[in-house]
């Protein structure tokens, strides 16, 4: 990395604020413009205040306005951060610290999905359990053991370095949600020792966040989940829930050897 540690240390941006964009399903985040050569930004964001803030855009701003495409669900949170990233002449970058977060809410315009959103709420706060929610990465740092640049993925599906995804350390912890457990489904499976009986279970959630294909969900007991299919449901134009079909971890599958800084990381 080329990170200068010598050079002027530079503030976050000030006065940042959020508004709403001509287009629909957009919002646009202004900020105080920070004086100097060779300066961008870069916008980070969570759907809640303590938790995880994810970098949104793919390039360097090089402007104090950016355009986010939010949720079309009422209720969404965001929260929004914004750094100061500077270039110096012989090529070496800093970034500055975050800013304090900027809030922004979708407001809930159909009395109907207010209605339902509570109830299923209700019902999983009741009868759910909370879960960890680790997200598979889709960039980063590239896997020096299993990446092939020419087909822009892992070769390895049991590298314990990136656990197949192709960039080190594999997941990045996002947030505790709640999940409502259905029956589950078995199915008797040929592996590699013979027959095996998999355990499938089906679960549903509210969660705003996408989850996707390969995402790992660990339950109170430290049981380790892979979602294997997604299928959203929507009513109205909304966004209602997700339901989705895991697949329990066998003791000796290599995410089970995730290390506990992967899991667990200290904030």
């Amino acid at each position: 990395m080329n990170i200068n540690f010598n050079n002027k240390k530079y503030n976050p941006p000030n006065n940042i604020s959020v508004m709403i964009s001509r287009y629909e399903q957009q919002i646009v985040i202004t900020w105080d413009i920070i004086q100097g050569d060779n300066i961008f930004y870069n916008i980070y964001y969570s759907n809640s205040i303590n938790g995880i803030y994810y970098k949104s855009n793919q390039k360097l701003i090089n402007t104090n306005r950016y355009e986010f495409t939010i949720d079309k669900n009422p209720n969404t949170e965001y929260f929004f951060k914004v750094s100061t990233y500077v270039i110096f002449d012989d090529n070496t970058y800093t970034e500055s610290d975050l800013s304090q977060p900027v809030y922004y809410k979708i407001k809930n315009t159909n009395k109907w999905f207010k209605k339902m959103n509570e109830r299923n709420m209700w019902i999983l706060k009741n009868t759910g359990t909370l879960m960890n929610l680790y997200t598979v990465k889709t960039t980063g740092i590239k896997c020096t053991h299993c990446y092939n640049d020419i087909r822009e993925q892992s070769f390895d599906p049991n590298c314990l370095v990136c656990f197949g995804t192709g960039f080190e350390g594999g997941y990045d912890p996002k947030v505790q949600i709640y999940m409502r457990q259905r029956p589950a489904q078995q199915s008797l499976d040929m592996t590699n020792n013979g027959y095996m009986l998999n355990t499938k279970p089906t679960f549903w959630t509210i969660s705003q966040i996408h989850i996707k294909k390969r995402d790992i969900l660990i339950n109170q007991e430290g049981y380790l989940f892979v979602v294997i299919s997604i299928t959203p449901s929507h009513i109205a134009g909304y966004y209602l829930h997700q339901e989705f079909q895991m697949e329990q971890l066998q003791p000796n599958h290599p995410l089970n050897f995730l290390k506990n800084n992967n899991l667990y990381p200290e904030y």
